[in-house]
């Protein structure tokens, strides 16, 4: 599966500044059978590395029977890719790092209570009509974060069948850009759309204002009541002044005014601020769902015995011929950027990726450069950096989004199948093939560049390439951050 330019691994990564013009290894993807290094100042270094457990398999050695070693650019790519670093900063969220927000975001993660009627039956989570009964924890199950409850599972199952697979949570902070198609800018935004998503957890800002005064009231004033005061009091079911139960804005400009458009506007500031400081909560519980410490890390740390030397082999594979690093770079494994792979539709449903969804995330409220926001000079900066949210909010979506999807990240990926955004793929073998096919054939917009003119590799190589990213699993997340914290 390599690119059709020619580029070479190091002038694709920036790279040759960082080795020594005239560092003596071998490229070939077995190995270079013991070879030695030559370090910058004149010492040896040697790149061998024995066969351990994890990603284990038929180990081929290198070269003469010898092991399977990285060469000393491999070596330099390979610490790109590991240790995972603090997780980014998100400046549009002023709690995301505050550990009271974190313990109520936790709670909220895992409280049923807020969510809308169950729309489609048989549903495992209630009977139809039934409230309560779905929580983000419901589709992305510990410790992983990824749906295992929902069947068949390529798709989730919230108060309605969603459109696309439940990505995994565990790491999600470290992505640049949210959802499969990227288009919320902060993982708060994200919270918030898929609280009054009709299909995931179909309810509404002015209920979840509600459950928030009724079951967390003095938590929640613990973290947000020096900036906002208290809860208003019409938030409290019991007033006889109360609020609506339940509403939010119309879909349109065009949809005939609900139950929202009869509140007046700064009633409407209140509620909604209860409902973004609701999703920065969870933003700052997600935040601390990280894993680490994977074989993989170890290997890179020194610990030579950590990988097996097919997974070795694996990741020489991965940075050249298979190529997989033109997007799964970094030490997240992905580069947080849009890319069409052809990825085939399952069922009846046509999903266009990107075009989709890109005039919503333009007029969406809740955008890192809006008035909910807590740095809109930094939510500016980093919305300038998508060319396509400059489309006039009326449209037309660009032809050029077609079938986008941000670059799922490979750590733990032996755990979060099944694949894609619409979970089309069950297995890892099944992945690999769309690859080595140079793509799929979706017929949805215009394949990605590195598919062009791609050379495949072989069915013993593909092998090695999942052996190698076995060892992408970490320590699942801490384990008291997998507990249903919610109240009663």
């Amino acid at each position: 599966m390599s690119p059709s330019n020619g580029m070479s691994l190091i002038a694709v990564l920036g790279l040759g500044a960082a080795i020594a013009a005239g560092a003596a290894c071998g490229d070939s993807s077995q190995g270079t059978g013991g070879s030695t290094s030559t370090t910058s100042s004149g010492s040896t270094n040697p790149t061998t590395t024995t066969s351990g457990s994890t990603g284990s398999g038929t180990s081929t050695g290198g070269a003469g029977g010898g092991p399977i070693t990285l060469t000393l650019q491999e070596m330099t790519v390979a610490k790109t890719q590991s240790p995972l670093p603090a997780v980014p900063p998100d400046p549009t969220n002023k709690y995301a790092d505050v550990a009271g927000a974190a313990t109520l975001g936790q709670r909220f993660f895992f409280d049923r209570s807020m969510a809308g009627p169950i729309v489609y039956t048989p549903n495992d989570l209630g009977a139809a009509g039934e409230v309560g009964k779905v929580s983000c924890a419901d589709c992305h199950l510990a410790p992983w974060g990824t749906d295992t409850r929902s069947y068949p599972n390529n798709l989730s199952l919230g108060v309605a069948w969603s459109t696309r697979n439940s990505p995994p949570i565990a790491n999600v902070a470290f992505y640049e850009w949210f959802y499969w198609d990227g288009r919320s800018d902060s993982l708060w935004q994200q919270a918030l759309l898929a609280g009054e998503n009709a299909g995931q957890q179909g309810s509404d800002r002015l209920r979840i204002a509600h459950m928030v005064y009724t079951k967390y009231k003095a938590d929640y004033e613990a973290v947000f009541g020096a900036d906002f005061g208290p809860l208003d009091s019409r938030l409290d079911p019991a007033d006889p002044a109360a609020f609506p139960p339940s509403g939010k804005p119309k879909a349109s400009a065009a949809s005939p005014d609900g139950v929202w458009e009869s509140i007046p506007a700064a009633d409407q500031a209140i509620i909604t601020r209860v409902f973004v400081n609701w999703g920065k909560s969870i933003e700052a519980y997600e935040r601390l769902l990280v894993s680490r410490n994977a074989p993989w890390d170890k290997f890179v740390a020194g610990d030579a015995n950590a990988i097996s030397q097919d997974a070795i082999a694996g990741y020489k594979l991965f940075v050249k011929e298979a190529y997989c690093i033109n997007c799964h770079s970094g030490p997240l494994f992905s580069d947080s950027k849009l890319h069409n792979i052809g990825v085939p539709n399952k069922g009846a449903l046509t999903d266009k990726g990107r075009y989709d969804t890109i005039l919503k995330a333009i007029a969406n409220k809740f955008r890192g450069d809006g008035v909910w926001s807590d740095d809109t000079a930094a939510g500016a900066a980093k919305i300038a950096t998508q060319p396509d949210f400059m489309t006039p909010v009326a449209g037309p979506a660009p032809d050029s989004d077609l079938g986008l999807y941000r670059t799922k990240h490979l750590r733990q990926i032996t755990e979060t199948g099944p694949y894609m955004h619409n979970g089309s793929l069950g297995t890892l073998e099944e992945v690999m093939a769309l690859y080595n096919a140079g793509g799929g054939t979706s017929g949805i917009g215009t394949l990605d560049v590195a598919f062009q003119g791609h050379v495949p590799i072989s069915d013993a190589q593909m092998a090695k390439v999942i052996e190698f990213m076995k060892t992408l699993k970490g320590d699942p997340p801490d384990a008291a951050l997998l507990m249903n914290t919610a109240a009663p």
